[in-house]
């Protein structure tokens, strides 16, 4: 088995170091030339948990940083509330707030979400963005 098939099989279909394949992945492939995968998805699914399945199929997915300022916060109960607020933003990886610096570091799936939608979320949680 390539290691091209074995990316492959491994988001979608089960192989021997893998019991069962990636819950909510209904198939994937790779095009060699472009150096992309093509990922389609039958339900809602943990970005994380794809990221995880291309490493461990010895494939490094890009991610995207987002970096801005939130302002209002004047707690760690503030803190909890926007990274969840960012975490369940379609697409992010993993959100951290810092509460000192009061800014906001979120990892995406590239291609996936926009700042402009983390904004929103933040603002929606009741915090302004700098």
């Amino acid at each position: 088995m390539t290691a091209l098939s074995q990316f492959e099989q491994s988001l979608a279909h089960p192989i021997p170091r893998q019991r069962s394949r990636l819950s909510g992945v209904d198939s994937a492939s790779v095009n060699l030339s472009t150096e992309r995968a093509s990922v389609t998805f039958k339900d809602v699914v943990d970005p994380g948990s794809v990221l995880r399945a291309i490493e461990a199929a010895c494939y490094h997915a890009k991610v995207n940083t987002h970096e801005f300022g939130i302002e209002g916060m004047t707690c760690t109960s503030c803190v909890a509330r926007v990274e969840k607020a960012l975490k369940v933003v379609p697409g992010v990886i993993d959100a951290s707030v810092n509460l000192a610096t009061e800014r906001a570091t979120v990892h995406v799936a590239a291609g996936t979400v926009q700042t402009l939608s983390l904004e929103a979320a933040v603002r929606n949680a009741g915090y302004d963005v700098q």
